[in-house]
């Protein structure tokens, strides 16, 4: 009889430490649980979140405006560091030159612009450097500006470039330079322009027009005969009422 009691209350102790290992094993994968749960929450807060703007009367029909800019960090592109290129821009000059007795004379000055492969571009930017003129350092040393100025400029329509030639086609330039059918005001205002564009080796000519006709620019505004004639006596522009493009 006492080896049965023994028996059943061994029996009693196995199921009671049982239950108690079973519960054990609940609560312990409960607490697993919620704690694996708080730490998901946590690291979905530490995650920067893009809000998008309420809206309001500055956007109109409250669209959302999101910019990349305003999320990403700015990024250097590639060959940013070479972005720059340095030309040579030429003006007139009294330096050795008294009372500018050479009108064509001309000094050489250096500007940095934004490097391209296409040479529109390049000359398009050689010339607004023309047009913003000498320093005041420069111009203590003699070298001018004239009429390559930002007046000047509002009257450049376009500058093109087509088989090595670079066609500039101007507004009415009659109330803006004066004198330019002499002589020496066509150098002051031809040499500056061809030789900071010709430095370009994709340009050989330069030609103008005034509203698309080269004879309304040399025939009418300059008084030069046409055809216009290079220094070897080659054709330079026919001075046709029309661009050839």
């Amino acid at each position: 009889m006492a080896s049965i009691k023994n028996q059943k209350r061994g029996m009693k102790f196995i199921v009671v430490m049982g239950l108690i290992l079973f519960l054990f094993i609940i609560v312990t994968a409960v607490l697993v649980a919620f704690d694996l749960r708080r730490q998901s929450q946590l690291r979905v807060a530490d995650v920067p979140q893009i809000v998008a703007p309420e809206k309001n009367s500055l956007s109109p029909a409250g669209e959302v405006d999101v910019k990349l800019a305003d999320v990403l960090p700015a990024t250097q592109t590639d060959g940013e560091a070479n972005a720059e290129k340095t030309i040579k821009v030429y003006f007139p000059t009294t330096r050795n030159n008294a009372d500018m007795a050479d009108c064509g004379k001309t000094d050489i000055v250096s500007r940095q612009i934004d490097n391209s492969a296409d040479v529109n571009i390049l000359a398009r930017s050689a010339m607004i450097q023309l047009f913003n003129g000498p320093t005041a350092d420069e111009r203590k040393n003699g070298v001018v500006g004239f009429w390559l100025t930002g007046k000047l400029a509002s009257f450049l329509h376009t500058v093109v470039v087509r088989n090595g030639t670079a066609y500039l086609d101007w507004g009415n330039l009659d109330d803006v330079i004066g004198n330019a059918s002499t002589s020496c005001g066509r150098e002051k205002f031809f040499s500056p322009i061809y030789n900071t564009l010709t430095q370009f080796p994709q340009i050989k000519v330069v030609v103008h027009s005034i509203n698309g006709s080269p004879a309304a620019f040399y025939r009418d505004f300059m008084e030069m005969s046409c055809p216009i004639l290079d220094d070897d006596g080659y054709i330079i522009s026919e001075c046709g009422d029309e661009l050839p493009f």
